[in-house]
């Protein structure tokens, strides 16, 4: 027999978890949408996605009631999916942008930094100096290869 006050945990349990499934699948959702994955590959991720959460789900929902999985289980995942959509849905999609602009400017920074430590500035100067006096030769190189095809049509 399951306890009236251990019902009420199971509640707040399986409702947290339905809001933490709506926002995994926002979260996939948007970054989907971000980086204009083909609408196949999309429906690949998003099926591999359900399919791993379904797992997850009936695991998760096993072991918090200890074996007991009831009909309000899904239920409740349910009702705090719906209640992440009517009440928490609005700042998500505008704290991701603000996580990826910070996560961008991290990223970012240890590049540079990496570059640095990796390629001194002095190394890298040298190999640009390198590369367009290689460029310069090839380019004269095909520069007086064309020159040298018009005279001999010329000649002709």
């Amino acid at each position: 027999m399951i306890t009236f006050k251990n019902q009420i945990i199971y509640i707040v349990y399986f409702l947290l978890f339905g809001i933490f499934l709506a926002i995994t699948y926002d979260i996939l959702h948007y970054y989907l949408k971000r980086w204009n994955v083909k609408t196949l590959v999309g429906y690949i991720v998003q099926l591999l996605y359900w399919l791993g959460l379904v797992a997850i789900s009936c695991l998760y929902a096993f072991r918090v009631s200890e074996g007991m999985i009831s009909i309000y289980t899904f239920s409740f995942f349910f009702l705090g999916v719906l209640t992440y959509y009517f009440f928490l849905r609005n700042n998500l999609y505008k704290d991701l942008s603000r996580i990826n602009y910070g996560f961008g400017k991290i990223y970012k920074t240890i590049k540079n930094w990496l570059i640095e430590l990796i390629y001194p500035r002095e190394l890298l100067f040298l190999l640009i100096k390198i590369s367009k006096a290689i460029w310069k030769k090839i380019s004269k190189k095909k520069l007086e290869n064309q020159e040298e095809t018009l005279r001999k049509q010329n000649s002709i």
